[in-house]
Order: structure tokens, then C-alpha cells, then sequence
């Protein structure tokens, strides 16, 4: 009986030890955020690698294209960002001020502007909570150097392809209200905006005018299916520069956003 009670302590501080270890653990893998990439550089015209700190985090992520709708982890905190071509050393942009991560956070990376000007980074943290069933959460994340100051978005359920009703008597609401360009804010991304899931089957279509206006900037918008009637769903849009060459001069928006499946 002695002999168990001396042995006790011991038993206690080793189970302290491998709780403390165990609490350790995983206060560090806390210390990670979890990001994905969307290439939105107007001149860009190869695939760019991406690094955190020196270590490379995406791969082969082309002109216009998202590294994809997953995430990879990426350390939190004050991050260094540098693109290279992909599979060489050959640096195409470098962040000149550090980027902000929070531990725990999702965030979508959208790098806008030009190779041959300047980069820039919008981070906004993502929400990927599943709205209820047969509804779509839809976010726009304004990424566009060249477009007008401020826009509205109409996201509109189509009951034919291509179909608006703008110039009509009882046109919709813009679905999202005076979002501002990346020249004049760096909050650019508007927040979540929950609408039915378009149960006749043709999808929805994206609308861009200018701030306060009703005449679309692209004829026929931008068309795409997303939902389902047993499931919720979310979507981004990120509204992105047209291509261009050296030196860019005369750029404007794209009617092809970059569309990101969130979930489901």
C-alpha cells in the first residue's frame, strides 16, 4: 500500500506532462489560417507560384484562375507574399507591405493590378456557414482597378437565359449597393446576401452598372447555375480587370467574373 501511494505522484505528474504536451500541440496548430488564391493580374500571361515567407504555399495558378475552392493552411500573423513564374525562381510581384492573417480565419486572396505596376492584395475572411436549404448565399468581391468607382450588382433568377428586366416597371433592387473599386477603398468586398434557390432551373445571371444607374456595363450580364432545392449553397464573384499588355493603358472591367464554388 505504501509502495502504491509513493507511486502515485509520479503517475499524476506524468499525466499532467502528456496533457500539457497535448495542450501544446494543438495551441500550435491554431496558429494557422487557411487561405485560397484567385489570379486576378490583368497583365499576367503565365502561371504564378505563390510564398508565404519563403515557402511556397500555391502552385501553377494561371491568368484569371483560382488556386481552388479548397483551402491550404498558411501561417497567421504578419505574412511576407512574393509570386514567382511557376517552377522557377524568377520573382513576378513581391508584396511591399506585410499581409495580416488571423489564426482560425478563412480567407480568399485575390491579387489585382499589373506585373508591371502594382500588385495588390485583397484579403477578405471568408464565411462558409451553410445557409438553409434551397437558398444561395451569394458574396462580389470588387477587384477591378479599371472599372467605375462604385457599382451595384443585380444577381437576378433567370426565367429564360439571358433575360433582364432592366427599363422595365418593377425591376428589382440591386442585390448589392454602392461597392467600391480597389483604387478608392480596400473595403471591397461586400457581405453575404442570402436569396432563394431559382427553382425553374435556368440559374441566375450577374448584373454590373454603375453606382446608382440602371443601364448595364455588359450586354445579355454574366449567366451561371448554382443550388439546389435540398441543399444551401454559397458562391463568390469577384469582378476582375479585362487582360492587357504592356503598358495597360485603357483597361476596363471584364464581363467574365471569376466565379468561386464556396459550398455545395
Amino acid at each position: 500500500m505504501v509502495r502504491l501511494l509513493k507511486a502515485l505522484p509520479l503517475t499524476l505528474a506524468l499525466a499532467a506532462l502528456i496533457s500539457f504536451a497535448t495542450f501544446a500541440a494543438s495551441c500550435g496548430s491554431s496558429s494557422t489560417a487557411q487561405a485560397r488564391f484567385v489570379n486576378a493580374i490583368a497583365d499576367d500571361t503565365q502561371a504564378l507560384d505563390i510564398e508565404f515567407n519563403g515557402t511556397k504555399k500555391f502552385t501553377d495558378v494561371g491568368p484569371f484562375a483560382a488556386s481552388a475552392s479548397t483551402y491550404v493552411s498558411v501561417p497567421s500573423g504578419s505574412d511576407k507574399i512574393q509570386g514567382f513564374a511557376t517552377g522557377t525562381t524568377t520573382q513576378a510581384f513581391s508584396q511591399t507591405s506585410l499581409v495580416s492573417f488571423t489564426s482560425g480565419k478563412q480567407y480568399t486572396m485575390v491579387a489585382t493590378g499589373t506585373l508591371t505596376g502594382t500588385v495588390n492584395l485583397l484579403t477578405p475572411v471568408d464565411t462558409n456557414t451553410a445557409p438553409a436549404n434551397g437558398s444561395v448565399s451569394f458574396r462580389v468581391i470588387n477587384a477591378s482597378l479599371n472599372g467605375p468607382g462604385s457599382v451595384d450588382v443585380y444577381i437576378l433568377p433567370d426565367s429564360a437565359p439571358n433575360t433582364t428586366c432592366f427599363g422595365n416597371v418593377g425591376c428589382p433592387n440591386p442585390t448589392i449597393t454602392a461597392l467600391p473599386s480597389p483604387v478608392s477603398s480596400i473595403n471591397t468586398t461586400s457581405a453575404y446576401v442570402t436569396v432563394p434557390y431559382n427553382s425553374n432551373g435556368f440559374g441566375y445571371t450577374l448584373y454590373v452598372t454603375v453606382s446608382g444607374q440602371t443601364t448595364p456595363l455588359f450586354n445579355g450580364g454574366y449567366s451561371f447555375n448554382v443550388g439546389s432545392v435540398s441543399l444551401g449553397s454559397i458562391r463568390t464573384l469577384v469582378l476582375v480587370d479585362t487582360a492587357c499588355t504592356d503598358p495597360c493603358n485603357g483597361g476596363a472591367m471584364s464581363s467574365q467574373p471569376i466565379l468561386l464554388s464556396d459550398l455545395n
